[in-house]
This record gives structure tokens, C-alpha cells and sequence, in this order.
């Protein structure tokens, strides 16, 4: 078991320009569909940044908010670059205002999705049944939904693009919201070729166990080590157990896995 650090040092105007980032994203996409998941892995990002260094390229596949970007822009510095993968329309557009508006030089924000669910909306839960689903992702019921996009309007995993932009990932950051393995698999090349490391949320809820395993099973194969991380304790992934670490009724949760 590894205990970290989990609290990387910024400036105060780092940190106050990404707390102004975060009132203009509540303001603009209050009226939006916000997935918040039951029992969230607070220490995730704390962590990503802790495994990041200067001038390394960072790819972020997932829910995006543009403090988070702006945060892993100042860790990798002007020598490194972060590469956002974006499905949403509205989000992208406000991702691109945002990298113009603060003059983002190291960042680069694809209108993308990378797996065949990208980009899709969750079910609208009402008033009335929003309480019965605590163990299910729940969103704003006052919105409507954008045409999710269609099976086939994908690019299968990051191997096309890598070749296609020359550009390879020194840290990969994926939350695909179940459709990790996939991802992956679509990825293989870059990964036996540039190994980089890996930051992945798995939940079994989305994806099934058995796909989740599968991806363990992948990396591992690729000789990765395995780890999950509990609060600030990074934990063998042998020791990880579905029933007991991703448990709704349990008081903690974790759906961040690292393999390095």
C-alpha cells in the first residue's frame, strides 16, 4: 500500500482563475444535463495531477469542465500539451471560448467522440423519481436532450488519431463512461508502442464486471502494474473487489484505477 500526496502546488492566481472558470461553467450550464455519480472518487484528479510532469502530453477522454483543463494546462507547462476529447457540441464550443479567452497555447480541444456511446445523454429522471435511483446516475430533469449521436459516428480508440496527428500520450486520462475496454482495445498500437501511463474510472454499474475485468486483463497482458485508488492510498489491484469497493450502501467508493 502507497500513501500519497494528493495536493499539488499551485499559485493563488492559478487557483483563483480556475475558481472564476468554475462560476462561469455554473452559470452557463446550470439549465444543462450534469451527470453526478452516487459516491464520486474525490481524489481522482488530485492524483492525475500528481502523476503528471512538465512538458509531458496529457490526453483527457471524458466528462470535461474547462478548470480542470486549465489546471492540467499549468501542470504540464508550455513545453507539454493537453489533448481534450470532446463529443458534446455545446460543451466543445465552450471549451474553445474558454482556450481563446485565456490564451490556452498548450491545449487542444477535438470535437471527437472515441467510442460509440460518446457524447450520449443519461435518462431524464423527474422530480418524483429522481429519489428512487441513489445508486444510478442522476441528471436535471427541467432540459431537453440533443440528438445522441449514431452507431458508426465513432472513431473506435486513439490509434487512428495518434498516427494521423503524430501525437502520443505520455498520461492517459479515461472516463468513457463504460465504454473504457473498447477504448482501449481500440488503442493498441499507441499503448505497446509509447506505454503510457493510465488513469481510468471503472464502475461496474456501467460497464459490467466482466468487461472491467477484461480491460484488468488487457493492460496487465501489455505488462502493466495495477492499482486502485482509495482517498490518498494507492491499493494492489489484486486487492480490489467489486462487492465490497464499488458497494452503494458502503461509505466509501472507487471507481479510479492506475496502471503504470
Amino acid at each position: 500500500m502507497q500513501t500519497l500526496s494528493l495536493n499539488p502546488a499551485f499559485s493563488t492566481r492559478t487557483v483563483l482563475t480556475a475558481g472564476i472558470i468554475k462560476v462561469l461553467e455554473f452559470f452557463k450550464f446550470s439549465h444543462q444535463p450534469v451527470p453526478v455519480k452516487n459516491k464520486p472518487d474525490k481524489s481522482s484528479t488530485a492524483y492525475l495531477l500528481h502523476l503528471i510532469e512538465k512538458g509531458q502530453t496529457v490526453f483527457k477522454i471524458g466528462p470535461h469542465d474547462a478548470s480542470a483543463l486549465y489546471f492540467l494546462s499549468q501542470k504540464v507547462g508550455d513545453a507539454g500539451k493537453v489533448v481534450a476529447f470532446e463529443p458534446r457540441t455545446n460543451v466543445y464550443a465552450y471549451l474553445t471560448e474558454i482556450k481563446q479567452l485565456l490564451s490556452w497555447s498548450n491545449v487542444i480541444i477535438e470535437h471527437s467522440p472515441l467510442t460509440p456511446r460518446a457524447g450520449q445523454q443519461p435518462v431524464i429522471l423527474s422530480k418524483k423519481d429522481k429519489a428512487s435511483y441513489k445508486g444510478a446516475t442522476v441528471v436535471r430533469f427541467d432540459v431537453k436532450y440533443k440528438k445522441s449521436p449514431q452507431k458508426g459516428d465513432h472513431t473506435a480508440g486513439l490509434d487512428k488519431y495518434c498516427a494521423a496527428k503524430n501525437i502520443y500520450p505520455d498520461v492517459l486520462r479515461i472516463d468513457a463512461d463504460g465504454d473504457e475496454f473498447d477504448l482501449l482495445t481500440g488503442s493498441l498500437e499507441m499503448l505497446k508502442s509509447h506505454k503510457p501511463r493510465i488513469v481510468v474510472s471503472c464502475e461496474d454499474r456501467k460497464a459490467g464486471r466482466e468487461k472491467i475485468q477484461s480491460l484488468f486483463r488487457l493492460l496487465i497482458a501489455l505488462n502493466y502494474k495495477g492499482h486502485f485508488l482509495l482517498d490518498a492510498m494507492l491499493l494492489p489491484l489484486d486487492n480490489f473487489d467489486f462487492d465490497v469497493y464499488q458497494n452503494p450502501y458502503s461509505d466509501f467508493y472507487c471507481n479510479t484505477f492506475v496502471f503504470v
